[in-house]
């Protein structure tokens, strides 16, 4: 009986630990979704994207999406993606510095 209890209890706690990673924070199918909006907004063709990080953001809760454009090689854009707003906020970095000029996509300030 006690085996049980115990064998139970893990597989709840099991699957709750499972739940909150999967949807904490937020779900990557409604971030991506936000991401390609905005790229939309932004006038970006996604095929000039040459490399492309997603990564869950657990302090800040959402999605952070790393960005390189073949046409903007100088730049590192980072996407990032407020599950709590639904909405996506954007830092362009060059050199490791934040920028707010000179980027070829600059942030849409319209957006949502």
């Amino acid at each position: 009986m006690k085996k049980r209890l115990i064998i139970g209890l893990v597989i709840v706690v099991g699957l709750a630990v499972l739940t909150v990673f999967t949807f904490y924070p937020g779900n990557q199918d409604v971030a991506e979704a936000e991401f390609t909006e905005y790229l939309k907004k932004q006038g970006v063709d996604s095929s000039k994207i040459s490399s492309k990080e997603i990564l869950k953001d657990y302090k800040m809760g959402g999605y952070v999406f790393k960005i390189t454009y073949r046409d903007d090689p100088t730049y590192r854009y980072e996407y990032f993606y407020d599950a709590d707003l639904e909405q996506i906020n954007l830092i362009v970095y060059e050199g490791g510095r934040g920028i707010e000029e000179g980027m070829k996509y600059p942030p849409v300030n319209d957006y949502k």
